[in-house]
């Protein structure tokens, strides 16, 4: 049955938010990543296959693909958890941009 009291439970998820910091919602390199493909990462001016980029859309899809599969890469090595997340999702979208 009931083990714990409405105020014991108050009681444990205060202390738990003070020893976090009271950062509940932690934003990872995934939040970064999304919010930079939405808002656009290629430009006319950018160089693609010797010339400018006329079009983005047509480099979208790989551009996406790349930046997630570098995502998962980072995924398995646990030394990128020591960078800030917002450097590690602006390394991803650079060697995305890299790769294209």
């Amino acid at each position: 049955e009931n083990l714990f009291t409405a105020p014991e439970v108050s009681s444990a998820e205060i202390k738990l938010l003070q020893v976090m910091g009271w950062r509940a919602c932690a934003v990872t390199y995934l939040s970064f990543l999304a919010v930079h493909l939405n808002q656009g990462v290629l430009f006319p001016e950018d160089r693609m296959d010797e010339g400018l980029l006329e079009t983005a859309s047509a480099y979208l899809p790989r551009l996406h693909k790349f930046a997630y599969f570098f995502a998962d890469s980072c995924l398995l090595e646990s030394r990128f958890c020591s960078y800030p997340t917002s450097l590690v999702a602006a390394a991803m979208l650079a060697a995305a941009r890299h790769t294209l």
